[in-house]
């Protein structure tokens, strides 16, 4: 099956620290951990890291991060045939402070104003995952793709996510948006429950809540069900949402049931907190398999 991930392609520079920075202070470094990131490349890295045929489409510039981020993704074999290098645009770069003592992370990004220009997309995937970052061609795409399965990582409450959320036959929205699209924050497993069946309605959509170390909500047997996950030694969650959709994705195409689909992804997800870093914390198939046939 073919998979065509779109939307935002950066480069991620990650800064561990002991403890978040005062202001107005000077804080020296011994390390710091570069790769590529970005919501859908990295499912993308993950799902060809798993065997599997996926295309990334999304805008880069023709500068070192841009090489670098083009270098990795032929590391992991995803096929670049449908990135948009621009001379005009500069890489999106992201600097990820991850707060050691607690597993924080605080993310800024930098990103110009900058649309991808139309490509022409002439395979027809199987699979199309979108972040909302590039809602102009992820209309077209879709609209050029009927039969396709439709996915979006919601992950924050904002235009054009909101809307393209009515395009696609499966969300899988973070906490923040869930709570964005209830005004309201959630506390409880209750309260969890009734903004998900609220937001179901009115997407009419098959959904799938992500919680962190919680684990993730779906509807199972009609009703509303937390899905646990395993519990691991965090580090840097950065990239764990991702890992998430990644892993999902692959659980659709080997026919993994709703339930067993979301313990898999679960899994994948917690393994990849354990190191900081996205793209160099993925967790090897063999490892989630295990845990996963230990877990069921």
């Amino acid at each position: 099956m073919k998979i065509l991930c779109m939307g935002l392609v950066d480069y991620d520079i990650t800064l561990p620290l002991d403890g978040y920075p005062e202001e107005n202070t000077k804080n020296r470094l011994t390390e710091k951990i570069e790769c590529g990131g970005g919501q859908t490349a990295n499912a993308a890295c993950l799902l060809a890291k798993y065997g599997e045929d996926v295309y990334i489409s999304g805008l880069i510039g023709n500068d070192l991060y841009g090489n670098n981020i083009i270098r990795e993704f032929n590391k992991f074999g995803v096929k670049t045939d449908y990135l948009d290098i621009d001379d005009n645009y500069n890489t999106s770069v992201s600097h990820i402070l991850v707060n050691l003592k607690n597993s924080s992370r605080t993310t800024l990004t930098v990103k110009e104003p900058h649309p991808m220009r139309e490509i022409n997309i002439d395979i027809k995937p199987d699979i199309i995952l979108i972040d909302g970052q590039e809602p102009l061609m992820s209309k077209k795409v879709f609209a050029e793709n009927p039969d396709a399965i439709k996915i979006i990582d919601a992950g924050s409450y904002r235009e054009p996510i909101i809307s393209l959320c009515h395009d696609v036959d499966l969300i899988i929205a973070s906490l923040d948006f869930l709570e964005g699209f209830c005004d309201a924050k959630i506390h409880t497993e209750e309260e969890l429950k009734v903004a998900y069946e609220k937001m179901q309605k009115f997407y009419d959509k098959e959904l799938i809540v992500t919680i962190g170390r919680l684990g993730s909500m779906g509807m199972i047997n009609d009703e509303p069900t937390l899905i646990p996950s395993i519990k691991v030694d965090e580090k840097d969650s950065t990239g764990a949402g991702d890992i998430f959709h990644g892993a999902f994705i692959y659980g659709l195409i080997h026919g993994m049931s709703l339930e067993n689909n979301m313990i898999f992804s679960n899994i994948a997800g917690a393994l990849s907190v354990r190191k900081i870093g996205a793209r160099n914390s993925f967790p090897e198939l063999e490892e989630v398999k295990k845990i996963y046939d230990e877990y069921r």
